[in-house]
């Protein structure tokens, strides 16, 4: 489970159409900046904004364990981002997106 959390880096909302998610501005806005993490020089500002970020919230949030547990994701993430190994990430990723695309089928 912690893989695939770290992986995409944000479910999917299982309440929602699969067209509410795609074009979700939360959504879109965090897997922009996944891809961007790929790219060395830009994934290390990406890996030290997503680790401000989500410690900002898990700071703000501390009791909530759905968003402990994902923003401890996105710390995990944005680590190897800002050692420039984002490409790592990129198998992962797309494990992750092809299982869930064809889950929904």
């Amino acid at each position: 489970m912690f893989i695939t959390e770290l992986a995409l880096g944000h479910p999917m909302d299982a309440d929602s159409s699969l067209a509410e998610n795609l074009i979700d501005p939360i959504n879109i806005s965090i897997s922009c900046a996944n891809i961007f993490g790929y790219l060395p020089v830009i994934g290390t500002i990406i890996g030290i904004a997503r680790i401000i970020m989500f410690t900002k919230i898990l700071e703000e949030n501390p009791d909530v364990a759905i968003r402990k547990r994902l923003c401890i994701c996105h710390i995990t993430r944005g680590c190897i981002e800002l050692i420039a190994c984002g490409l790592l990430l990129l198998i992962p990723d797309l494990i992750f997106t092809i299982g869930r695309a064809l889950s929904l089928e």
